[in-house]
């Protein structure tokens, strides 16, 4: 007889990844919303992390807030939800990358997570954290969801 640890098994529980799948989602939908409807002050955002050439800029602010808005709301409403975990877990890789280069290269910008007004959301260490424990629950998600409690099938085959 195999025994299982009783963490995994907890983590294996749908009520758990259903959790997860709406935390992640909503943290997703929200930090979307400011970038989509600013997309110039967003921009402004982008450049002065001074990592993308300037013709890369406006793209990236174009995109990148209607690739957050479609992850969170995939995984709100479980639609390809793994696939959804999967990508939002490599967007904070990036975003974690693109943030932890900034602090090293002393730049004094505003974070772009949550809010594009000029001013707020400073840059700093913690923003680091909170954004690392976004990778956790989307990675328990891209891991252990099977489909349970999704808007379009009640459960995912293996």
């Amino acid at each position: 007889m195999v025994k299982t640890n009783p963490f995994v098994s907890f983590l294996e529980r749908p009520e758990v990844t259903l959790g997860c799948r709406l935390l992640v989602g909503l943290v997703f939908i929200l930090a979307a919303w400011p970038k989509i409807s600013q997309p110039e002050a967003f921009a402004r955002l982008v450049y002065n992390y001074r990592l993308l050439p300037d013709g890369a800029v406006n793209l990236v602010a174009i995109i990148l807030p209607w690739l957050e808005l479609v992850m969170g709301l995939a995984l709100v409403l479980g639609i390809w939800s793994r696939a959804a975990a999967l990508i939002i877990t490599l967007m904070m890789v990036v975003f974690i990358g693109v943030m932890s280069s900034a602090l090293i290269r002393g730049l004094n910008v505003q974070c772009g997570c949550f809010t594009v007004q000029k001013g707020e959301g400073q840059l700093t260490w913690l923003s680091l954290l909170r954004d690392g424990g976004v990778i956790l629950p989307a990675v328990q998600v891209a891991w252990f969801d099977k489909g349970f409690y999704s808007f379009i099938s009640g459960k995912q085959k293996n």
